[in-house]
């Protein structure tokens, strides 16, 4: 998981021969012997991410068990999943008391590992159009885009096959050689294309050099259920998400009320070949997208390309780290879009500083998550946040919490190979439609 990651440190694994309960310190855990119980860390943070993989190749007959901890769950398959193929593997994000496994090929426990290969041959686990792919599929399951034989390199989703319900599911793309060959120039080995009248229903995350592109011209390509108060997440990991140039209608569509996170790592989003002015995100009025790019991700929005836009009333939050060279790519923020953009970024020097203050200065939520601590200068003393309120070392409250939006040091969020804050700082707020305006906000550490 390595929240420090952003700090400099290396991507950390450890070889494992006995049960153990996963660290935030660790990004991979070998497993060396099996049987094995591996629980899930009980104190992660959203975005935290770990994976275990099997190397004794023997799992078939002596499973990987994953447990969840108390008052967490594994999306698709309850409080435990298995590793119970030989040389398996598991990816999970933790998220609102939600584990969210990308399995590998390798990995048992119910689901399944599809392969998507048109112009191959069909037989086992190998598919060769996408219906046989939506009989095919079982919640959690990981579907394997193989592109290499399709026509143009592109595997297509017709739009004979509807609205495919992708919850739980992953997309990813099939070689093993990412980064290279790239052979469209799409940062993806592998691509697959929505043809306008197909839709996604509900992914969650598309990883290991897949492209991803929406030909959307009747409805949006991609689909989402959302749930009033709560951010729906989409994962982008070595991976791209693109409009083509002949899309006439957005593909993904943020309705009032509803609000969609994007956490993209190693990723790019935009339109291919060329820029198109038909956004790929619009978000309506009232509707929020939150938009996380880190390690060199990046949103083409230049010259003749409109990939994110929104509604008077509309809200972006678009946070990034100096890695994804956003501010170049954005400014002026989004041109399309005309409700209030906000605008995020952190420096490895203000990531390694801790969280202190002085008493007024203390940070106010949605800026914060139990457990999280704050050194006080006025008081001279560490206190916490346990949810409702600041307490010190004796329990007792902490003093009256000051009404400031004055930022907190963030603890470090993983997902892939990389981490980054769950908010940042350097904070400018642009509202298209009204009177401009700019402030700095002074983190508090």
């Amino acid at each position: 998981m390595a929240r420090n990651r952003a700090l400099g440190s290396p991507y950390q694994t450890e070889r494992v021969s006995a049960d153990f309960t996963t660290d935030f310190g660790v990004d991979a855990y070998l497993v060396e012997a099996v049987p094995l119980i591996v629980t899930l860390d009980p104190y992660a943070v959203n975005h935290d991410q770990v994976v275990i993989q099997d190397v004794t190749l023997q799992a078939a007959a002596r499973p990987i068990i994953i447990n969840a901890s108390e008052g967490q769950a594994i999306n698709g398959y309850g409080t435990t999943l298995q590793i119970a193929v030989n040389g398996g593997s598991v990816q999970l994000t933790f998220r609102d008391g939600l584990w969210i496994p990308a399995l590998s090929s390798g990995s048992g426990g119910g689901a399944s590992t599809l392969v998507f290969r048109p112009g191959g041959v069909p037989g086992g686990n190998v598919y060769v159009t996408w219906t046989g792919i939506q009989e095919a599929m079982t919640p959690g399951c990981t579907v394997l885009v193989d592109s290499s034989l399709a026509v143009g390199r592109i595997a297509h989703v017709p739009a004979v096959s509807g609205v495919t319900d992708m919850t739980g599911a992953t997309l990813s793309g099939y070689s093993t050689s990412f980064p290279a060959p790239d052979p469209l120039g799409l940062y993806a080995t592998d691509v697959l294309q929505i043809d306008d009248g197909a839709q996604l229903h509900n992914l969650k995350c598309v990883i290991n050099g897949l492209g991803i592109l929406l030909d959307s011209k009747t409805t949006p390509g991609m689909t989402f259920a959302y749930t009033a108060g709560d951010a729906t997440l989409l994962q982008i990991f070595q991976s791209s998400l693109a409009m083509t140039t002949t899309a006439t209608v957005p593909g993904i569509q943020v309705p009032s009320g509803a609000t969609l996170e994007i956490n993209a790592n190693y990723a790019y989003i935009g339109a291919f070949p060329l820029p198109t002015a038909t956004p790929l995100i619009f978000v309506a009025a009232g509707g929020t997208l939150t938009l996380a790019l880190f390690n060199s991700s990046s949103v083409y929005n230049g010259a003749g390309a409109n990939v994110l836009a929104g509604a008077v009333g509309a809200t972006l939050n678009y946070e990034y780290d100096s890695s994804s060279g956003a501010t170049a790519l954005l400014l002026p923020p989004a041109p399309g879009f005309l409700g209030t953009v906000t605008l995020y970024q952190a420096t490895l020097a203000q990531l390694a500083e801790p969280a202190k203050g002085a008493t007024a200065g203390r940070p106010v939520p949605p800026y914060l998550l139990a457990g999280e601590m704050y050194l006080d200068l006025t008081l001279g003393i560490p206190i916490w946040w346990t949810g409702a309120a600041w307490i010190n070392a004796s329990i007792r409250p902490a003093g009256r919490l000051a009404a400031t939006a004055a930022f907190i040091s963030p603890q470090m969020r993983s997902t892939g190979l990389c981490s980054w804050p769950a908010y940042l700082g350097s904070h400018r707020a642009i509202t298209r439609g009204w009177s401009a305006s700019q402030r700095s906000m002074s983190r508090a550490v």
